[in-house]
């Protein structure tokens, strides 16, 4: 086997190999919690900034959890920002706690959007931005939630805010195929990569 042949199959290699390491990554297929890891979890909850505030918070989890199948799933949230550079100010500053975090543990937003209007219900300034965050599992979310820095930034998450609402779900339809879409992507730079690495074609003298 040639140099450039074996370059050809270590690319391949290479990339299946991060392929593999996103996949990883992502996740999303994980044990479920276990009872007495829920009541640590629960715990930690209870100590944290966000039960002061919100104690509705505790029971909820605990039907989550005592739900729980390792799985992934998709956190909608309903927000109505508050006005005025302090707000926007505070907004950004969570968002530098939060995406690191979310990043480190496989979970990511796959959706923030404006509201532009409103079809159906009774309060046409509930909200004005709504976003879907996907997370690996529970666990995940659980371990997200009791981060120190992520209790360190509850401040400025409802100092952004004047009222926000969020609702756990599970894929039941779902176009949010991005393993696929990274399957895609790096079998295009393997076989890219394959291509150029290809033996020069002999000069005709």
């Amino acid at each position: 086997m040639s140099t450039r042949e074996r370059l050809r199959w270590g690319w391949l290699g290479f990339v299946g190999l991060a392929y593999g390491a996103l996949l990883l990554w992502y996740g999303g297929f994980g044990p479920a919690i276990q009872p007495a890891e829920g009541k640590v979890f629960l715990e930690r909850v209870k100590a944290s900034p966000s039960a002061a505030g919100h104690p509705e918070i505790l029971p909820l989890l605990e039907a989550m959890i005592a739900r729980d199948d390792g799985r992934e799933f998709y956190m909608l949230n309903l927000e109505q920002l508050a006005a005025g550079p302090a707000a926007r100010k505070a907004d950004m500053a969570y968002a530098r706690v939060v995406l690191p975090a979310l990043l480190k543990h496989g979970s990511l937003p796959v959706y923030v959007g404006r509201v532009q209007g409103q079809l159906i219900g009774n309060n046409p300034t509930a909200f004005n931005r709504a976003a879907l965050v996907r997370y690996r599992s529970l666990r995940d979310f659980m371990v997200i939630f009791t981060d120190p820095a992520m209790s360190a930034g509850v401040g400025d998450k409802f100092a952004s805010l004047t009222y926000t609402e969020a609702r756990a779900t599970t894929p039941v339809i779902s176009l949010l195929a991005i393993q696929l879409a990274a399957a895609g992507l790096f079998g295009g730079i393997g076989l890219a990569g394959w291509v150029l690495l290809r033996n020069p074609r002999p000069r005709v003298s």
